[in-house]
């Protein structure tokens, strides 16, 4: 299904729209808002650069008080995409799929907190987006799922097939 890729004239709207199919397969765990955010996820590691990215244990490290936000952001992130939409990658790697799990959801939930406490003039992030990173901290693994079977139907296997091999896609 690559072409899908190639013919869709909007990468948000097609990651969107399989986001959206993929939350519905599984009863809806997360909100609209939370669907909103995987589907950027999406585009934006989609679009990113071909340059490694760095391991969880880097960014854990790299999570300095004046820069907290973006660094639990980008770890949550990584976690999540490398747990849903690279889970293939897992199987090479020294740390396995429980690790991404627990390692995404802390970072999302400690942003949370962060997010929740009063912020310094001028922050753009706003409290909107602490109750989003709750929930995604909340129901990580379903989210990783999700990305997961968005992943499939782009690239092969199918909502219910596994790319691995093993049961559940793990």
């Amino acid at each position: 299904m690559r072409s899908a890729l190639i013919l869709h004239e909007d990468l948000y709207e097609l990651f969107r729209e399989r986001v959206d199919t993929a939350a519905e397969h599984r009863g809806r765990p997360i909100s609209e808002e939370g669907e909103w955010y995987l589907a950027d996820l999406l585009v934006d590691r989609g679009t990113g650069g071909t340059a490694s990215p760095p391991t969880l244990a880097e960014l854990a490290l790299r999570v300095a008080p004046g820069a907290a936000v973006e660094s639990l952001r980008e770890l949550g992130d990584e976690a999540l995409y490398v747990s849903g939409f690279q889970r293939r990658t897992l199987a090479r790697s020294r740390v396995g799929l429980d690790y991404y799990l627990e390692m995404g959801a802390l970072a999302y939930e400690r942003l949370s907190r962060l997010l929740r406490a009063p912020a310094p003039p001028g922050d753009v992030e706003g409290p909107a987006l602490d109750a989003i990173f709750e929930e995604l901290a909340r129901t990580f693994d379903a989210c990783s799922d999700i990305l997961r079977e968005v992943q499939q139907s782009l690239f092969g296997g199918g909502a219910g097939g596994s790319l691995d091999g093993a049961p559940g896609g793990q």
